[in-house]
């Protein structure tokens, strides 16, 4: 799950408040890549690349949004979202479960979040007896949801870290011409010649836990890393010709932006 700084969503602090639905995703511009459910992979694979992450003992499977640019390139400027698929970590932004220093969990929102009832789209907190309203209530059960779903998403998981499939990915990028390649830290990936080596009671495990599929597209994804750099390459050329009055067209890239800025892997 993700976690961003928030606000605990309490009727005696936030009375009459509004807030704006999950459609600006500024907060999540230095984010370089975003948990993913094993579930989502048929609306991933064809628009992300899938890598791991260990943040502590356990791999968590990712999205990578960012290859050095220090930058997510799925999100403009003013927030948009630049993909057809969302991910579900995101849908119920801006809320989230976090804890308080003594550990008690609650509810909380992203305070720039927070709108009036005069704000264009902008959503009711409570109802009129101070209960959470229906939109909140329904994000709170889909987070509820999703975190059993994370959970699960990580037994599954270990059953490839078991069998000795996940191994570190040395990836390297050039960002600029005429310099050295940097390596992009942390970053795990399915060693394919160990996953075609399994005998078919290994296979069969892996079919049986749901994770077959997963294991056998994640490296096929890694060929959309040049995409995803050019994707940086051009969206950054992008903000700064904006800046530049009668700026000429920019090369179009291998990836069609035509349609609302949406990427097409």
């Amino acid at each position: 799950m993700i976690t961003f700084p928030s606000i605990p969503v309490a009727y005696d602090d936030l009375k009459g408040q509004y807030y704006m639905p999950p459609l600006n995703f500024s907060a999540f511009l230095q984010t370089p890549s975003l948990p993913v459910l094993i579930t989502e992979l048929a609306s991933v694979i064809g628009q992300y690349v899938l890598a791991f992450k260990k943040p502590g003992q356990a791999f968590v499977p990712v999205i990578l949004t960012d290859v050095g640019f220090n930058r997510n390139v799925y999100i403009r400027r003013d927030g948009h979202w630049m993909s057809r698929y969302l991910p579900f970590c995101l849908r119920n932004y801006p809320f989230c479960f976090a804890a308080n220093d003594a550990g008690e969990r609650f509810l909380g929102i992203a305070s720039d979040r927070l709108a009036t009832e005069e704000h264009e789209g902008a959503l009711p907190l409570f109802k009129a007896d101070g209960s959470l309203s229906e939109s909140v209530q329904k994000h709170r059960a889909n987070i509820e949801k999703l975190e059993e779903l994370y959970r699960l998403n990580l037994q599954k998981i270990q059953v490839l870290a078991d069998e000795g499939l996940i191994v570190e990915w040395p990836l390297k990028v050039r960002l600029e011409k005429d310099k050295d390649p940097i390596a992009v830290e942390g970053l795990y990936r399915i060693d394919p010649e160990k996953l075609l080596a399994l005998g078919g009671d290994k296979l069969e495990l892996l079919k049986n836990h749901g994770v077959l599929t997963f294991a056998l597209s994640q490296p096929m994804s890694m060929q959309h890393t040049s995409i995803l750099m050019e994707r940086a390459a051009h969206l950054i050329q992008q903000e700064s010709r904006s800046k530049t009055v009668a700026a000429p067209e920019p090369r179009k890239p291998s990836f069609d932006l035509s349609n609302d800025d949406m990427i097409v892997f």
